[in-house]
């Protein structure tokens, strides 16, 4: 009987257990590439992972518990612009999915950075419109050939 009484007074309370799963939450999200948001149906962000925080431009205690601005919808990837504090402007990749936090139904958020993939895409843009322009103003017929 002593055993028993003693493996109860081992067990962690409920509010432990969340606690540490909420610990376990953080070590494995800031392990990762992109950033993990988790928001409540009333727009709060309720978790963030470092990577997030980092990307969003803020410290973590200003972005757990804000508004997450930017309309979400199932099965669409969104894009939003960030403005840091050093006056970069960053784009990132928004990808909501469903999840369930503490009994609410909320939105898991994935966050990719594609600042620098926009940049090279604005250059291949800008590039292809050089090109077009040049080609079009030749005074003398340009022909392109592959030979395999």
């Amino acid at each position: 009987m002593k055993d028993e009484i003693q493996i109860k007074e081992d067990r962690p309370n409920k509010r432990e257990s969340l606690l540490s799963g909420n610990d376990v939450l953080q070590q494995v999200t800031d392990n990762l590439y992109c950033g993990v948001l988790i928001v409540g149906q009333d727009r709060k962000i309720r978790f963030a992972n470092s990577i997030a925080a980092r990307m969003l431009g803020l410290p973590m205690e200003e972005v757990v518990g804000s508004d997450f601005i930017y309309q979400l919808q199932l099965g669409k990837v969104i894009e939003i612009e960030v403005l840091h504090e050093d006056g970069l402007m960053n784009t990132l990749e928004a990808q909501p999915t469903k999840t369930e936090l503490s009994g609410e139904g909320s939105y898991q958020v994935t966050l990719q950075d594609i600042t620098e993939r926009k940049h090279i895409e604005n250059m291949l843009h800008e590039n292809q419109t050089l090109f077009h322009t040049i080609l079009e103003s030749a005074a003398i017929g340009i022909s392109v050939n592959t030979y395999e």
